[in-house]
């Protein structure tokens, strides 16, 4: 039977009701590699790179070179029910996510709806340590072969960002995340798209309180920036500011896994209500191996490999911050991929 012929068809009650275990599917950070001049959409470097990135100003004497390193995963720290918080392991889990449920019998297909819950909250109750939707109670049916879930996390989405799919859209659902202009206030968006269950095997009194486990993933790219090397005639200088002009900040997510394991997102070009440029004020010294940003000033962006003439630009001190950037490098071309850190690492 087929969803189209399901359609409407009363969901029967059965016996013990939905609950959920939270799987850890992130990635936790790993060695550095530089990326490559082809880099797989899984991230891994399939060629050695040509070399690093000289700044625009061919006339500079001395120039400046950006190299990018690829890491796996996506640096954390224990607080992620406040910020965008990079989410490293199980502590470190939102507070509550959101799930849609659709049950049906035979085959999945795009007239499937999200029948037995829609966007639902749930959160981790306090008695039973199990993940429980708020509000009631949800029961596995009787009379449906099948359910298929589908989550994110964290469920309070920023201003811009929300659940595209309504109740009544049939297939996999599409999420909308709008990039914040505070960087601050950007979060590691997580979603689970697990296969599909049977209903006996979970509505059984056997094992009352099965918990369906939900494996979250990355969804979004970690951008960070340090110093790699200093050279001479700079040591002792500092750096005074570095920005990512240009940036898309509207993405839409098919929440479904491709071939690769990775997630499909649509970022259209847009027009500049779509992009933003981040910008870092800061005094800090020219060190080698040095950190610029980490922690809560990590941009967390889409992943995706960059079409557009997109730059990095940095001012160092005694450089006017109302003039121009004096060093400019193009990174267009480059793939920022899921679930990974970006690092853009400078030699001055």
């Amino acid at each position: 039977m087929s969803c189209t012929k399901e359609e409407g068809e009363a969901l029967l009650t059965g016996t013990d009701p939905v609950c959920f275990e939270v799987v850890d599917g992130w990635s936790k950070p790993a060695a550095a590699v530089p990326q490559a001049a082809a880099l797989g959409s899984d991230g891994r470097v399939r060629e050695r790179p040509s070399g690093a990135i000289r700044e625009e100003d061919a006339g500079a004497e001395r120039p400046m070179f950006l190299e990018t390193i690829v890491t796996d995963g996506i640096p954390g720290r224990p607080q992620a029910a406040t910020r965008s918080v990079q989410i490293e392991d199980e502590a470190d889990f939102y507070d509550s996510f959101g799930v849609s449920a659709y049950a049906y019998s035979g085959d999945w297909n795009e007239q499937c709806k999200p029948n037995l819950m829609y966007n639902v909250r749930v959160s981790r109750n306090a008695v039973s340590n199990r993940w429980v939707p708020d509000g009631r109670r949800y029961f596995w049916p009787k009379n449906k072969e099948w359910v298929r879930f589908f989550a994110y996390a964290p469920y309070s989405l920023p201003s811009g960002s929300r659940l595209l799919s309504t109740a009544n859209d049939g297939g996999i659902p599409k999420i909308r995340y709008r990039v914040p202009a505070n960087v601050t206030d950007q979060i590691d968006l997580l979603i689970a798209t697990p296969d599909a269950v049977r209903s006996e095997d979970y509505d059984v009194l056997v094992y009352p309180g099965k918990g369906m486990p939900l494996t979250f993933r990355h969804a979004l790219t970690a951008i960070q920036f340090r110093v790699k090397s200093v050279a001479e005639q700079n040591s002792g200088r500092r750096i005074r500011r570095v920005q990512l002009a240009d940036i898309p900040t509207t993405g839409d997510c098919t929440m479904q896994l491709d071939a690769e394991g990775g997630l499909i997102w649509e970022i259209p070009r847009g027009t500049s209500a779509t992009r933003n440029t981040y910008t870092f004020d800061l005094d800090i010294p020219l060190v080698s191996g040095q950190q610029i940003t980490e922690g809560d000033q990590t941009l967390m962006m889409f992943p995706h490999t960059i079409q557009a003439d997109l730059y990095i630009h940095v001012w160092l001190d005694g450089e006017n911050l109302d003039q121009t950037a004096p060093h400019s490098f193009g990174i267009q071309g480059q793939t920022w991929p899921i679930g990974k850190t970006v690092t853009y690492a400078f030699s001055m």
